[in-house]
């Protein structure tokens, strides 16, 4: 297992992701979606739920081991979902193998024809990683991160500012 120099324990913001609202207005929601990294705090969860959607939130820096446990057998019981988000997360991932392992692990959770959508935030878009008073920032606009996606999804396609991908 490859390890973080930087963790994103700290990078977690009370907020709705703007990708939620993206997908609401583009996209169809299935009844269960996974959010990778998704963070500390449940208003994405609560506005999904507003939509008849259940947001599992799995997240290693910001949830218990318990919760992520039982994310995971839920995830398997249901032989997978088909929507998968992963929300301004493998942008403060500053090794690469680890953000492929983030992306692999969307893959593997979704069900075949789901759908996985990464946002990201791109920081000054100068490409210079940096430290952050939170933790790491790569600084890149999403297109940068695209051949990474395609790696494991080879259909990934950046759309309405967000790189959409499925199964």
């Amino acid at each position: 297992m490859n390890t973080q120099e930087y963790t994103c324990e700290k990078t977690s913001i009370r907020q709705i992701p703007s990708a939620f609202k993206k997908i609401t207005k583009r996209y169809e929601w299935n009844a269960v979606n996974l959010d990778l990294g998704g963070g500390a705090y449940d208003d994405g969860t609560n506005y999904l739920a507003g939509l008849g959607v259940t947001n599992l939130i799995l997240d290693p820096y910001n949830r218990s081991n318990e919760h992520n446990a039982k994310v995971k057998m839920i995830v398997k019981l249901e032989s997978g979902v088909f929507t998968v988000t992963c929300c301004n997360v493998i942008n403060v991932i500053k090794e690469q193998e680890i953000r492929l392992d983030v992306i692999r692990q969307a893959y593997e959770a979704l069900k075949n024809n789901g759908k996985a959508f990464f946002s990201v935030y791109e920081g000054d878009r100068s490409s210079i990683g940096k430290v952050t008073t939170k933790g790491w920032q790569n600084n890149r606009p999403i297109k940068a991160y695209l051949d990474e996606v395609k790696q494991i999804f080879p259909n990934a396609e950046i759309k309405h500012g967000m790189i959409v991908a499925s199964k």
